[in-house]
Formats: structure tokens, C-alpha cells, sequence
């Protein structure tokens, strides 16, 4: 019994090829000579969902990423607006013991997140 198998082909236009081929939009690889190309103009990874890394500090945007629906890429990118900014408790003044004779002492509160203390003067 012979048996014939046969298989296509399709060329790229590299030199070993005639045409590229992706099989996504987004794919950065030809599916045949797996030759790197850039994206097109206008080509972008189809991204959703995007999720905070909590990465963010009371002083610093953190980071947020991203997965293409389409080829699975990971995209990073800076979390514009995710700093929190000091949270200090309400009322919750600490007594710091520094009045003199002369002088009122001063209290601090301490920042829930990062642990920075800010200091005001008792009047």
C-alpha cells in the first residue's frame, strides 16, 4: 500500500519567502519563516481589562497591565492618577511632648500607607 501525504505551503515575502502570513492582527511573527516584523500603522493589540499592578504609592503612580484578546501579549503602562496621596486618621493626633514654659509642643498623625508623619502646631 503507497501512501502520499502532501502538505501546502504558503511563501513569505522574505528571502526564503514570497508573503508573509499572521494569523492575527497583532501577531508580530510570519506564521511560515517566524521573521519579526512591526506592527502597521493602525495596527494596535486589542487590550481590555485592564488591572492595577499595586504598585502605587501615597507620592507615586503605580503601574497597570493589560492582556491582547487576540495573541496573549502582556502591556505594561503607567497608572496616571492611581497615587493616593497621604491618608491620615481623623482626629487621631499624636502628642509629641515637645512644649516648654515658653512654647505650645506640636502633634503629628502618621500616613495609614506609607507610615510618614506630618506635624502641626497645638495653638
Amino acid at each position: 500500500m503507497l501512501l502520499l501525504f502532501f502538505c501546502a505551503v504558503q511563501l513569505c515575502g522574505c528571502a526564503k519567502c514570497e508573503e508573509h502570513v499572521y494569523s492575527k492582527p497583532c501577531d508580530e511573527y510570519c506564521k511560515v519563516c517566524y521573521e519579526k516584523r512591526e506592527l502597521p500603522p493602525g495596527v494596535e493589540h486589542n487590550l481590555t481589562k485592564w488591572k492595577s499592578n499595586r504598585d502605587y504609592t501615597c507620592e507615586s503612580d503605580g503601574t497597570k497591565y493589560a492582556t491582547c484578546v487576540y495573541c496573549g501579549k502582556g502591556v505594561v503602562v503607567v497608572d496616571v492618577g492611581s497615587a493616593t496621596g497621604h491618608i491620615y486618621p481623623e482626629n487621631e493626633w499624636i502628642h509629641n511632648n515637645d512644649n516648654t514654659h515658653t512654647e505650645d509642643g506640636t502633634e503629628s498623625q502618621l500616613c495609614y500607607l506609607a507610615g510618614v508623619l506630618i506635624q502641626a502646631f497645638c495653638g
